[in-house]
Order: C-alpha cells, then sequence, then structure tokens
C-alpha cells in the first residue's frame, strides 16, 4: 500500500544519501500537501513519510525507528495529520494553512527564501505537481497550487515577488486558466 511504499522509498533515499534524521510527513489521504512538500524533500534530500490522519501506519512507525528519524516537519493541518499523532511522528513543527493553496504558500516561504522561478499548477489533480516535484526542486523552485475556479484561493508570497524572475505554467487552459497566469503575472 502507499504508507508501505513511502517507507521503503524513504529507507532507500536514506540509504542513497546517508541522511536520516529528519523527515516530511504528509497525508496519505489526500494529495495536495505530499505533492508540494516534495519539492523541498527533493531538494534538501529528505523523505516523506505518509500517514493516516489519525494514526501511524505501523510501516511508517517502523521506518522512523529503522532510520533514526529524530525530527519531522508535518505538512498539513489537523484534518490531515491529527494532533493525537503529532508526538509519535516527532513533530518539530507543522506547515498549515487554511486550505490547500494557502499551505503551498507557506510550504514555499518555508522551502524557499528568495526563489527566482515559481511553478504553478493546479491543486484540484496530482498529475501536473506530481511530474514536476522533481525539476522543481532542482530549479530551486517552488511549487504553488491554484485553483483554476476561484482567484481568491490563489495565493503567493508577495514578500519575495520582487524576486521571481520566472513563472513556470504546469498544465492546460483547463488546468490552469489564462486569466489565472495574467493573475499571477500582473502582480509580479
Amino acid at each position: 500500500d502507499r504508507y508501505d511504499t513511502s517507507a521503503r522509498l524513504a529507507k532507500e533515499l536514506v540509504r542513497l544519501t546517508g541522511y536520516s534524521d529528519r523527515a516530511i510527513v504528509a497525508s496519505g489521504e489526500n494529495f495536495p500537501d505530499a505533492l508540494t512538500a516534495s519539492s523541498i524533500a527533493a531538494k534538501d534530500d529528505v523523505p516523506v513519510l505518509l500517514v493516516k490522519s489519525a494514526s501511524v501506519p505501523d510501516y511508517i512507525d517502523k521506518a522512523m525507528k529503522d532510520m533514526g528519524i529524530k525530527k519531522t516537519i508535518l505538512v498539513g493541518g489537523n484534518n490531515s495529520i491529527g494532533k493525537n499523532i503529532e508526538s509519535e511522528l516527532r513533530a518539530e513543527y507543522r506547515i498549515a494553512g487554511n486550505n490547500r493553496y494557502e499551505t503551498a504558500k507557506l510550504v514555499s516561504r518555508y522551502g524557499y527564501k528568495n526563489p527566482k522561478k515559481i511553478f504553478l499548477t493546479t491543486g484540484e489533480s496530482f498529475a501536473d505537481a506530481l511530474v514536476s516535484s522533481g525539476l522543481a526542486a532542482m530549479e530551486n523552485a517552488p511549487i504553488q497550487l491554484i485553483n483554476p475556479k476561484n482567484n481568491s484561493d490563489n495565493y503567493m508570497d508577495f514578500t519575495n515577488k520582487e524576486n521571481i524572475e520566472e513563472i513556470i505554467v504546469l498544465g492546460g487552459e483547463r488546468s490552469v486558466p489564462e486569466r489565472i497566469v495574467e493573475f499571477f503575472i500582473n502582480i509580479k
């Protein structure tokens, strides 16, 4: 299952990098938080472990012990990763907004201090963000999820907007409508 897969991949990453005292934890029940966290995890060679909202699967608990994970960063609110499992996850910090779009903005702020590029993709489905996470990490660029239906949900960390030189749009017109691309270009 997905929890066993995330544990196995985490162990393989640690085997390849030798780095194992931290991990990022996200929900295995919903995709957005794990996707936005994937670029900072890849950038920092930190594994992503998936959990259930109210419990830590045995695979994950064993993997954390085997790898010597001392601290984790939780990505997602209390509905995604319950407060009742924070101590079991050795949570040091939680990144969570009011919704997936704000959480993506906060992940960007946490992981990328002065990005020159930003990747925009829909937060309504996973495919475009999934295939972009490795490239985003290589480009030292955050992934910002956008809501193609509602501009009010489209967050961008405006404190660093003057540093952004390139906006990379992932997906077609249905995923990222032209009006939203123009919105981001015009506020830049």
